[in-house]
């Protein structure tokens, strides 16, 4: 599995190295709703995530980081993302002996859409809605540190017309001078979507790198990342979070956004920044996330200004 995960992560690399730099490729690739966050914790914390470990959320954000999870947990989440749009999701995580398996479902609504014909008449309305359904497992990689891989598939519809695709998420954490794995790289939407009248589109593949710090017997840490979306728009992230009660967590975070066209280099003209605080409330086996943004996010659309979900550990 480990030689699996490591051959995808170098294809993904190589395979990158062709699009142009002097282009953006806004626009060309199918289901951008993959972009949307998922995680209160995480979007709490600027999406600073991908090196943590030991919570479901990291399904979205490094695979690899369910390595560590010891109990099985229930996640749903429900989004407001445009006007009339929605996404609600749903996970589930068991570890195993082999490692943890995550089973998960999300369903986007993008209400009606109109239909326009080529002489730009008005026909009417037309539904339009994708799904998702995924399998995840992860495992650690002896001492060195962990592994994960994210496999769904993606239905889409259009008024009449439908489209499928199938995606894959891979991610490792390792130790770097550390006892626990404190960096992280992952590779999110490796794949492809077709309508059935249409040319394979790529998935909005995302490249992740990030690490982390744990400090005040783990009270505090402190998370930085970066991601790397092929229309060469790159997003810088920090973020922190800190345990001042058992049963209450605070956290804060920041995001840039940065257009990096020009020989792969951010163009600081173009530099957009996004800010989030929030905070985790424990209720015994329940786990209730909330998050405020307070700025609109470029790299999805519109940002999320609330947001909340709950996690029910069993």
């Amino acid at each position: 599995m480990l030689t699996l995960v490591v051959l995808i992560l170098l294809l993904a690399i190589d395979s990158s190295a062709g699009f142009p730099k002097n282009q953006r490729h806004v626009g060309t690739t199918a289901c951008p709703f993959l972009k949307i966050p998922v995680g209160g914790r995480a979007i709490g914390m600027g999406g600073a995530f991908i090196a943590m470990d030991g919570d479901i959320e990291c399904l979205y954000w490094n695979p690899a980081g369910l390595a560590t999870m010891n109990e099985r947990v229930v996640f749903a989440q429900h989004s407001e993302w445009l006007v009339n749009t929605d996404l609600d999701y749903l996970a589930w995580s068991c570890p195993l002996r082999v490692g943890v398996m995550v089973v998960d479902i999300g369903h986007f609504s993008a209400g009606k859409v109109d239909d326009i014909d080529e002489e730009g008449r008005n026909l009417g309305s037309l539904p339009a809605w994708d799904a998702l359904a995924g399998v995840g497992l992860a495992g650690q990689i002896g001492k060195i540190g962990m592994y994960g891989v994210h496999i769904e598939y993606l239905h889409g519809v259009l008024g009449d017309a439908s489209g499928q695709g199938v995606g894959c998420d891979v991610g490792i954490l390792v130790r770097f001078f550390s006892r626990e794995p404190n960096v992280g790289i992952s590779i999110a939407n490796l794949g492809t979507y077709s309508w059935k009248s249409g040319m394979p589109r790529s998935l909005p593949t995302v490249f992740g790198v990030g690490t982390r710090w744990k400090l005040g017997q783990d009270k505090l840490i402190i998370g930085l990342g970066a991601r790397f979306p092929i229309d060469w728009l790159v997003r810088l992230e920090t973020g922190f979070e800190w345990r001042v009660l058992h049963w209450l967590t605070l956290r804060a975070g920041i995001s840039y956004l940065l257009d990096a066209r020009q020989f792969g280099l951010p163009i600081l003209s173009e530099r957009y920044e996004d800010g989030s605080v929030g905070a985790t409330i424990k209720l015994g086996r329940l786990i209730v996330d909330y998050v405020h943004q307070g700025a609109m996010d470029k790299f999805v659309g519109p940002g999320l200004p609330q947001h909340m979900d709950v996690k029910w550990r069993f």
